[in-house]
């Protein structure tokens, strides 16, 4: 093989013109073995394969040495990590089609804060079904904590329905609604 090259070497010179490889002399004929090795693996995804070849390449042939690092960077840069999911959207002026009575909240009052005359506020953030029932409830807020506020206000979420969210008039599920409950002392 190398008397080949040296004859093609030889020819070009004869005839003013040498292939592209062959230009810059000894070197480039170098360069143009370990180009031929570095084209067989290039395109993979075998960083093994790639690290062995470029190993073997010779540091004057520093374009393809650098064009090839930057490929095995390309192929062991791990992979980006996932999107978080996306969040539901939070919907902020929902038609409610049923709501808990007065009876309902003086049901689930709290019996410690009905004995001391303590009023409550507490605010829940429940997933939105595709029939506009609420589910998943957890309690954002609850003033003042203690007095068993927050359960009440799970108690009284099966009781809340909004009128569901369509999509090409098709109900769909999704979405988060933050619902404020008031609890009052009945006065008399």
């Amino acid at each position: 093989m190398r008397w080949l090259i040296c004859l093609v070497l030889v020819a070009g010179a004869a005839i003013g013109a040498q292939p592209a490889w062959a230009q810059g002399g000894p070197t480039a004929v170098l360069c143009a073995g370990f180009q031929h090795q570095w084209d067989t693996v290039k395109d993979g995804t075998n960083a093994a394969a790639m690290r062995r070849v470029i190993a073997q390449i010779s540091p004057s042939c520093s374009a393809l040495l650098r064009q090839a690092r930057l490929r095995l960077a390309a192929v062991e840069r791990p992979a980006p990590p996932a999107p978080a999911p996306a969040r539901p959207a939070v919907i902020t002026d929902p038609d409610w089609v049923q709501l808990p009575s007065a009876d309902d909240l003086a049901r689930f009052y709290p019996d410690r804060a009905s004995r001391m005359n303590v009023n409550g506020d507490v605010a829940m953030a429940c997933e939105v079904t595709a029939s506009g029932a609420v589910s998943g409830c957890t309690i954002v807020t609850e003033n003042p904590p203690d007095y068993g506020f927050g359960d009440a206000a799970l108690k009284l979420a099966t009781l809340f329905k909004m009128a569901p969210r369509t999509r090409n008039g098709v109900p769909v599920a999704g979405g988060r609604v933050i619902i404020p409950i008031g609890f009052r002392v009945p006065t008399e």
